[in-house]
């Protein structure tokens, strides 16, 4: 399986249950890391992942997916985050 940074911008905000459902359908490990991101493991491409959360959104709202490498560096978030990315990716 691999690591997907999920990232949207929604311009009707009474969308973000229906974005967040659909993104933790994708797998139970879905995690939602940041306001508007997510990372998510999946067996899907990032293209298969965008079709599947695409018509969840609006035509105005923007997501962004990509795969995630194992190098990574944060600074200021909770232990408990790095933790989880240094388990995970």
């Amino acid at each position: 399986m691999n690591e997907f940074l999920i990232a949207y911008d929604l311009t009707n905000r009474n969308n973000y249950t229906d974005i967040c459902g659909a993104i933790s359908g994708l797998d139970t490990n879905s995690w939602p890391f940041l306001h508007s991101t997510w990372i998510a493991h999946s067996d899907l491409s990032a293209e298969e992942i965008t079709a599947c959360l695409r018509p969840h959104i609006c035509k105005q709202d923007k997501l962004f997916v990509v795969q995630l490498a194992g190098d990574w560096s944060c600074v200021g978030l909770p232990k408990f985050s790095a933790d989880w990315l240094q388990a995970n990716l």
